[in-house]
């Protein structure tokens, strides 16, 4: 049916006026508090708007890009780039036929939370 799927990891400044202080401060904060250095603070602080997002929206919505899927893209302004493929970290299997079926909810509830804890 030519349906795709990927992931866009856009930075862009926040639309909400209020939002963009608050993530203002949190550079600020995390500058102070030496988890980025003046460089990285200043690439933070002057992301683009969120309009410049969208152009690679709209292209992998085109022909042009019909084949793209499954892919993660990192978005800023006219910086676009392709994440490498991520391994998996844990699974889980359904004991009594793991190539088939469906899973319940109740057994996700009662396994799920193996996939992200210790």
């Amino acid at each position: 049916y030519g349906v795709t799927c990927n992931a866009m990891l856009p930075q862009a400044r926040q639309t909400v006026p209020e939002r963009e202080m608050q993530d203002q401060a949190l550079f600020r904060s995390r500058l102070e508090r030496g988890q980025i250095d003046p460089t990285e603070y200043e690439h933070l602080r002057n992301r683009p708007h969120a309009e410049a997002v969208a152009p690679f929206a709209v292209y992998l919505a085109t022909e042009e890009a019909s084949a793209i899927t499954g892919e993660t893209f990192f978005v800023r302004g006219g910086t676009v780039s392709r994440y490498s493929r991520p391994e998996p970290q844990r699974t889980i299997s359904r004991f009594d036929c793991p190539d088939e079926g469906v899973w319940a909810l109740d057994e996700l509830i009662a396994r799920a939370p193996g996939l992200w804890s210790d």
